[in-house]
């Protein structure tokens, strides 16, 4: 037992890396969860914004006499006449 400190300064050399490596998973998680809850606010409330501005952003093609337009929503890809 003469290397008593060496095996307490391994001990919590280890317990500091095993610290870390959570410490670092909960950060990466966390700025995961934070990135794609922006994404949703972000896409739910620009099409809210176009909605109380009028400005839908809603793209429109003619064809002949009949004009298409897009509901306006970044998702709908669906045209129907005017």
């Amino acid at each position: 037992m003469d290397n008593w400190l060496l095996i307490i300064v391994a001990v919590i050399f280890i317990v500091c890396v095993v610290v870390g490596y959570v410490r670092g998973f909960l950060k990466l998680g966390i700025s995961l969860l934070s990135t794609v809850l922006t994404l949703i606010l972000v896409l739910f409330l620009s099409h809210c914004g176009g909605v109380y501005t009028g400005d839908n952003r809603g793209r429109s093609f003619e064809s002949g006499s009949k004009r298409y337009t897009s509901g306006g929503a970044f998702v709908r890809t669906t045209f129907q006449a005017e």
